[in-house]
């Protein structure tokens, strides 16, 4: 008995939830969907506002990204010991 009990309000609960789903999902979509084109159409504003080319008199140079400068290269350890470069020559054999 108490199985069948269980059972019946279990799937009242089921409906219930599917009920107040079926009622609840469309107004939260919408919901959500409005505040995502809200955002949406902020950073267009921001994009383009900012994207609007700057007035500068002719002649002038404006420098926006100076790239970073490389690290000299390492020289190798003092226990190396001393390199020299070298060419090869072939001897032609007549």
């Amino acid at each position: 008995m108490k199985f069948l009990q269980f059972l019946v309000i279990f799937f009242a609960v089921f409906y219930l939830v599917r009920l107040l789903f079926r009622a609840l999902l469309p107004g939260l979509a919408r919901m959500m969907v409005k505040k995502m084109g809200y955002k949406f159409s902020q950073q267009y504003q921001q994009s383009t506002h900012s994207s609007q080319p700057e007035t500068r008199p002719e002649g002038e140079i404006r420098v926006e990204y100076i790239p970073p400068q490389q690290k000299e290269k390492v020289s190798a350890s003092p226990n190396a010991g001393e390199f020299v470069d070298f060419e090869e020559v072939k001897v032609k054999k007549e």
